[in-house]
């Protein structure tokens, strides 16, 4: 599995997936509900993306 950037450009291959959590919060203003996966791309880089599970889409952070 490869991940990107909004722009189209390739930010690495997943070599492995390290953690996974998903957090449920606020539900009592604007609910928030997100996937997470920390994943180790090819050449050693760690990045952090997460699905908003309210609006099915991607994100990505680095750690």
């Amino acid at each position: 599995m490869m991940v990107g950037r909004p722009d189209g450009r390739t930010v690495g291959k997943v070599e492995a997936i390290l953690e996974s959590w998903r957090i449920d919060d606020e539900w009592w203003r604007q609910p928030i509900s997100r996937s997470y996966l920390e994943l180790l791309l090819e050449g050693g880089k760690r990045v952090v993306v997460f699905q908003d599970l309210m609006t099915g889409l991607w994100f990505m952070q680095q750690p």
